[in-house]
């Protein structure tokens, strides 16, 4: 495939997983982007040229990088020993006992090749780490030991990996090299990526003092950044790309980000987000790409002479191996570096938190088809499969039994995604982040109702209508199913109300001759389309894509009929006329449900009622003004909007003043209210 295609199709799935993953909450995106890259593979036929060298140079290099610059510096510190225990020791026990359980099982697989198998299998995949339980959240400092020590076991890893191949190629192994060859990269990538971060700080520092303040510009040499250090460690030093881009992104959190801080705000908002926008891609096209691979992994060992049942069955030894090994590590290693009583219960969930992904399966895709003197390379098909099969084991398990052994539903943020809002508060009896957000939404309304007066009338509805449909998203993502039902229920029965009035003024108005022939008929189609929707939808809880799709057709289809002037002057000077009726009609419909609140016994939603009567009374004040444009009406708007603002800062900080909000997450609501003004300033900008 062409290149572009490659990355539209790729893009274009990562997107469609997420679309998914929003209603099938159960399973983890990345598994539901694996599922898409196989269903494409097989379907279409679809096959990607993946090279180990500009995998990890596009993929795993930046996405390092950014875990490096964003891990904890006090949690990294503190976890130093477990750590780079996980990372190096581990790795390497894992490497000599599960490849001597793969030789034993599968003696036809040399022991350079069951070495090699055994290595790309042992390192946790740095990708797969945060997106391991979607749906339970690991204990924080369990979670800190995976995220910390996936930084580092790729190199440890894919080095072991290295030696265990090029033994099976050449038949030689000297496990002097090894060592001092692994020390080199390590020792070496990390110097490198040090300096080399430095020299990027210096410079960038430098240009901003000279006043180049772009922050494209800044954004854009962040974003180059790790490629730069992982390509100058491999090409120039020979040395760990992996530790040089982990350690230049540590180096990064610790420095580069306080110096510019005192700079620009700006440049920090903005690189934060590209990296998140280009991280979230990454992620996603690594799994879906892993899914597309998947097929010629399996497809080799079923047209290969080995029994596919039995090939089965050797990879579920290998997984629980890999498994039992991580876990009986983490068991003793708690048992001898701990003061308190080991908890069997934490070393499994350590153990089936080691998922393995996109790095395990580039590696092994990447081993020679022959070795030297021409032979192939010996049970390369089998090794495939089995490295394939545990990937998927290792991501299916952990999905199912993280939640069952932790007891714990509650989402974990995994890389690319929106942090969970609601995660601590509840624990630490706090307002949750949505339950504030819906307080200054109501501060909000509250503001703007009083500010109104007859000169600010439109502009002053037009926002209140803004902010109820801000309340109205909040208060429907905190219902449960039968909650918004009732929610959508309530509203179809107030609408119903408000129209049936409007129909009766329509036809007491069409009684007494106060309106033409044409008049009552157009508006009499209208109110009548409208309630019969309604009553259609009184059973369902969702309105379908269909319905929407032809609803926004029909609309679009009417805006170019007005743009383009095909409406005929009759026509027009009718729409006119029906506009000053229309408001009569408004304030007959905002009085009867006035009077069916006070008589029935029904409860509503008071914000309900009240956004129905808001877009009443806005409705009516828009029709005061068909025949002229309202002066200001614009910088009405943005007078308003910025008082309203500053009024929302206001109750952020009265409720953290008062210890019902934690520091998160008023600054994750102080966060948004700036996005909203800088969109405005934009806004006023152009």
């Amino acid at each position: 495939m062409a290149i572009m295609e490659v990355i539209l199709l790729l893009i274009t799935l990562v997107v469609l997983s997420n679309v998914i993953s929003h209603y099938v909450v159960f399973i983890p995106g990345s598994l539901i982007q694996i599922s898409l890259g196989l269903v494409v593979a097989l379907l279409f036929k679809v096959k990607i040229s993946v090279e180990t060298d500009w995998f990890m140079l596009l993929f795993i290099a930046p996405i390092l990088f950014y875990d490096g610059s964003r891990f904890p510096k006090k949690e990294l510190w503190t976890m130093k020993k477990p750590i780079i225990a996980n990372a190096i020791v581990l790795v390497i026990i894992s490497t000599f006992l599960v490849g001597g359980i793969i030789h034993l099982i599968v003696p036809n697989i040399p022991w350079a090749t069951s070495f090699a198998l055994a290595a790309i299998l042992a390192p946790t995949d740095p990708i797969a780490v945060q997106s391991i339980s979607k749906k339970a959240k690991l204990p924080s400092n369990l979670m800190h030991l995976v995220s910390g020590e996936s930084l580092i076991n790729d190199a440890s890893g894919l080095i072991c990996f290295k030696y265990g191949v090029a033994a099976t190629v050449s038949g030689v192994f000297s496990l002097q090299a090894a060592v001092v060859d692994f020390f080199y990269m390590s020792i070496v990538g990390a110097l490198v990526g040090l300096f080399i971060m430095w020299l990027i700080d210096i410079l960038e520092l430098f240009i901003y003092q000279q006043g180049i303040d772009d922050s494209t510009l800044h954004t854009i040499i962040r974003i180059i950044t790790p490629f730069l250090i992982y390509f100058i460690s491999e090409e120039v030093f020979h040395a760990s790309g992996v530790v040089a881009v982990v350690v230049g992104g540590i180096f990064k959190m610790g420095s580069s980000n306080k110096r510019f801080s005192v700079y620009s705000s700006e440049l920090q908002i903005v690189t934060t987000k590209t990296w998140n926008l280009f991280v979230y891609v990454l992620n996603g096209i690594v799994f879906v790409i892993l899914g597309i691979e998947l097929p010629s992994a399996m497809r080799s060992i079923i047209v290969s002479e080995h029994s596919t049942i039995l090939a089965i069955g050797y990879a579920i030894v290998v997984w629980l191996a890999v498994l039992l090994v991580r876990t009986a590590w983490s068991f003793i290693y708690d048992l001898f570096s701990r003061k308190k009583r080991a908890s069997l219960k934490m070393a499994i969930l350590s153990g089936l938190s080691g998922v393995r992904g996109a790095v395990t399966m580039i590696g092994v895709l990447s081993l020679p088809l022959v070795i030297d003197y021409g032979s192939p390379f010996p049970k390369r098909t089998l090794v495939l499969f089995i490295a394939s099969v545990v990937i998927i084991l290792s991501l299916i398990s952990a999905t199912i039994f993280i939640p069952l052994i932790s007891k714990n539903n509650s989402p974990v943020h995994y890389r690319g995604s929106s942090l969970d809002e609601d995660s601590d508060e509840n624990n630490q009896g706090l307002v949750s982040q949505t339950n504030a957000e819906i307080y200054i939404t109501k501060i909000a309304i509250q503001y703007l109702e009083g500010q109104r007066r007859q000169d600010n009338q439109q502009a002053t509805l037009d926002l209140i209508s803004e902010y109820e449909r801000i309340l109205a998203t909040y208060e429907l993502s905190k219902s449960s199913i039968n909650g918004v039902s009732d929610l959508l229920r309530q509203n179809m029965e107030l609408h119903a109300v408000t129209l049936n009035a409007e129909l009766q003024k329509l036809n007491d108005l069409h009684k007494k001759s106060d309106i033409s022939e044409d008049i009552f008929k157009y508006e009499s189609k209208r109110l009548n389309k409208i309630l019969k929707k309604i009553n259609l939808n009184k059973d369902n809880r969702s309105i379908s894509i269909w319905s929407l799709m032809i609803s926004s057709l029909i609309l679009n289809l009417r805006r170019l009929k007005k743009y383009f002037k095909l409406e005929s002057k009759k026509h027009k000077k009718m729409m006119h006329e029906a506009k000053i009726y229309e408001k009569e009609l408004a304030k007959h419909a905002i009085k009867k449900l006035s009077e069916y609140l006070n008589e029935t016994e029904k409860k509503y939603n008071q914000n309900l009622v009240y956004q129905l009567a808001s877009s009443y009374r806005r409705r009516v004040e828009t029709l005061k003004h068909v025949d002229k444009v309202i002066e200001d009406y614009e910088e009405q708007v943005n007078i308003l909007r910025t008082a309203v603002l500053s009024e929302q800062r206001v109750a952020v900080l009265n409720l953290l003043e008062q210890g019902k909000i934690s520091r998160k997450t008023a600054s994750n609501i102080r966060t948004k209210i700036n996005y909203a003004e800088n969109s405005m300033n934009i806004e006023l900008e152009e």
